[in-house]
This record gives structure tokens, sequence and C-alpha cells, in this order.
């Protein structure tokens, strides 16, 4: 726990212990997340990973609008991901990967204009991927990966100049393969593993430039030929 000069509370630390980041120090913490939390107005980063927490994000925590850094992963939080969370304009670092988390990737994150990082791979996410986070200009991560997310890829995430991974991996997706991605020049990581994806124009689709990984393996492509009924792999 970190107190300003004000004396309020700008930032709470009570990450748990991860067999990949040893160092960290194991808090044990089980129960739900107090929705009493949403009163802390001056914080900063609310960090609390790899615990034992379970019930819902609280919807409360869409009042902490100077919050920077949103980090919840490695828990076992059931519910939706609150709609509430997009009034946080501020928040740069939002990690909710490996919970229990349902429901649709809400539309109003892309409202959070000064997203950096937005992970929550390893939930049960349903729906499509929103055409909004196209919106979010500064966003450098974006991993979607092993949900039950449907639909095609969105072709406005091709509008994200800064993005340097793409994570889709482990999802349902379908339709064609945007080749808005090529507009990707700082795209460093790729992965759409395990996808039914149509590549309907192979000739005209830029690679991204110096694209360092690219995980397509266990992933099938299909080329629509208008000549021929259905389509074949490709």
């Amino acid at each position: 726990m970190e107190i300003g000069a004000s004396g309020r509370v700008v930032g709470l630390d009570l990450g748990g212990n991860d067999d990949n980041w040893p160092e960290v120090i194991s808090h044990g913490l089980s129960g739900q997340i107090p929705s009493e939390l949403g009163n802390l107005s001056g914080l900063g980063w609310l960090r609390l990973p790899f615990n034992g927490l379970t019930g819902p994000i609280p919807p409360e925590l869409g009042d902490l609008t100077n919050l920077y850094e949103l980090n919840l992963s490695g828990n076992d939080l059931t519910g939706s991901i609150p709609p509430e969370l997009g009034k946080l304009t501020d928040l740069y670092s939002l990690l909710l990967r490996n919970n229990r988390l349902a429901g649709p990737i809400p539309a109003e994150l892309g409202n959070l204009v000064s997203l950096g990082y937005f992970r929550v791979s390893g939930n049960s996410l349903t729906g499509p991927i929103p055409a909004q986070l196209g919106g979010l200009s500064g966003l450098r991560s974006l991993e979607l990966s092993r949900n039950s997310l449907t639909g095609p890829i969105p072709s406005e995430l091709g509008n994200l100049a800064n993005l340097y991974e793409l994570v889709l991996g482990g999802n349902d997706l379908t339709g064609s393969i945007p080749s808005e991605l090529g507009n990707l020049s700082n795209l460093g990581i790729l992965s759409l593993l395990g996808h039914r994806l149509v590549r309907s124009d192979p000739a005209g689709t830029r690679e991204p430039h110096q694209c360092l990984v690219l995980a397509a393996h266990q992933q099938r492509f299909f080329r629509h030929d208008p000549a021929r009924t259905g389509s074949y792999d490709w």
C-alpha cells in the first residue's frame, strides 16, 4: 500500500505468488473484491493478481477515475467484465488473465483512450471482438486468447498503429483475415492459432512489417474460389 502526500491511498499492491514470478510475495487473499474499493478516489494502481479471489469484478471500480493500472489476473473471478470500467479514461494497463470471466467484451472499453495493455486470455468470454477496440490508438498489446470469442476479426484492428502484440488464438473466430492488419507496421507478435479463417485475397494481403513471431501452426486457412463450389485448404 502506498500513501500519497495528501494522506490518501494512491496504490494498493497485494499480488500473490506465481510460479513464473517467484519473487512476488504471496498474500493468499480469498473472498470477493470489496465494492468499497471504489471509494478510494485517489487510487492510481490496484494490483491483486495470483490470489484466490472469487466472485464478480465490482462495477464500482469504474469510479476510480485516476486509476492507470488494474491487475486482477490469476484469480478465480466470475461474472462479466463490467462495462463501467469504460469510464477509466486514464487506465493504461487492464490485466484480467486466467480467471473464469464470461459474457462479452464490453464495447464501452473502446472509451479507454489511454489504454496500452489489454490482456484477458484464459477466461470464458463469448461473443464478437468489439470493433470499438480499433479506436484505442495507443494500444501496444491486445491479448484475447483462450476464450470462446466468435465472429470475424474486426478490420478496425488495423488502425492500431502502435500495436506490437496481437494474440487471438484459441477462440472460435471465423471469416477472413482482414487485409488491414497489414497496416500494423509495429507488430512483432501475431498469434491466430486454432481458427477456421478465410484468406480471400492472399496476394493482396501484406504481412506485418518485421513480425517476429507468426504463430499460425494448427491453423486452417481457406481461400474462396468463385469458380468452384465451396472452399479449399490453402
